[in-house]
């Protein structure tokens, strides 16, 4: 029947994917609410508040982030095994560089969210402790997200098309960077890695006094920028799986033949995806500082209302 053709074998893997994805935007949504409150806040308690509402939306998007590879690697896996043409378009051809882009994103936010992790540890008593292992951590984060977005090839297509350069490839004694071995053990590292460090970052939390009002000037900062990344990377993905489409509105069942079927440039995708990740964002700042600038008023208590004297007749 017609829902069989929706109900594929990368529906369920493609649910797991969003509903892992979903959860890690909604915590680093809160990551943005809490960190514009702080930093609008004049008072000692509300600043100390939320404080703790940003640690909490980022203990929630890392927590939910750390999956997201692999839930990444079981849908494109469904993808090879359900049709491996749609997923050499994706990860070979025209749509390599904006994997190339998704994977920058992610690294960058994986390396964000230890960043900020590291910051807010120096709120916490005895978490020093912990410093000398997140350190080095941090060097195999680096390493691992450089070698996770190397790309074999600089030019957009598996084959180069007139106006590319062919020689824009990798030199072949670094050729091992762009195998899957290669982006497998990188990603592996970066999230164990982060989860170690979460580890660290939970412990700490449970076992030393929290200060919660005097994080680092940088940590709120940090918290924004995850946010604004986490909803540029959500963007990204969409614009990927619908360009994974070709030249079909349904794959195989319902063919584009509409002039407007071509796969746009990566520039012209990353231009539009920014101006509606911005324009979003902007909204988003201006409901949090209306919310601040115009708090709702609660209305004054008044005693129980009397009933006027009746005259007698």
């Amino acid at each position: 029947g017609e829902w069989d053709k929706i109900t594929t074998s990368i529906w369920m893997p493609l649910n797991y994917h969003r509903l892992v994805g979903n959860g890690t935007f909604g915590g680093y949504m809160v990551c943005i609410i809490g960190a514009y409150m702080y930093l609008w806040s004049d008072k000692k308690e509300e600043r100390e508040y939320y404080d703790w509402v940003g640690y909490i939306g980022n203990l929630i998007g890392v927590a939910i982030m750390i999956p997201l590879p692999a839930m990444g690697y079981i849908f494109v896996a469904e993808i090879y095994q359900y049709d491996a043409t749609i997923g050499m378009y994706i990860m070979s051809d025209r749509e390599s560089m904006f994997m190339l882009v998704q994977g920058l994103l992610v690294g960058t936010m994986f390396s964000v969210s230890n960043i900020y992790m590291w910051v807010s540890m120096k709120r916490i008593e005895n978490a020093e402790r912990f410093f000398p292992a997140m350190k080095f951590g941090f060097i195999l984060i680096v390493i691992s997200a450089t070698i996770w977005f190397t790309p074999r090839r600089f030019f957009a297509t598996m084959l180069p098309e007139p106006g590319m350069n062919p020689d824009m490839v990798l030199p072949d004694n670094l050729a091992f960077l762009a195998l899957m071995v290669s982006k497998n053990t990188a990603a592996f590292c970066l999230v164990t890695v982060t989860f170690i460090n979460y580890i660290f970052y939970t412990i700490a939390t449970k076992t030393g006094k929290v200060h919660y009002g005097k994080i680092n000037p940088l940590g709120p900062y940090v918290l924004i920028f995850l946010g604004f990344s986490d909803i540029w990377l959500m963007s990204w993905m969409g614009t990927i799986r619908e360009l994974s489409r070709m030249n079909w509105h349904i794959y195989k069942v319902f063919k584009d033949v509409t002039p407007e079927k071509f796969a746009p440039t990566l520039a012209e995708s990353g231009f539009h995806v920014t101006v509606i990740v911005w324009t979003f964002f902007v909204l988003m700042t201006a409901i949090i500082w209306i919310g601040i600038k115009y708090p709702k008023t609660k209305p004054k208590e008044t005693g129980p209302v009397q009933a006027a004297p009746q005259m007698a007749e």
